[in-house]
């Protein structure tokens, strides 16, 4: 279970990153 919670955390990180950097990518447009 624990195992799943660390890919999990690690899958919601990713997003977050993925999100900031589309943000990013909308404003230098």
């Amino acid at each position: 279970m624990a195992n799943l919670f660390a890919t999990g955390e690690m899958f919601y990180m990713a997003m977050l990153c993925c999100r900031k950097t589309f943000q990013f990518c909308k404003e230098e447009t």
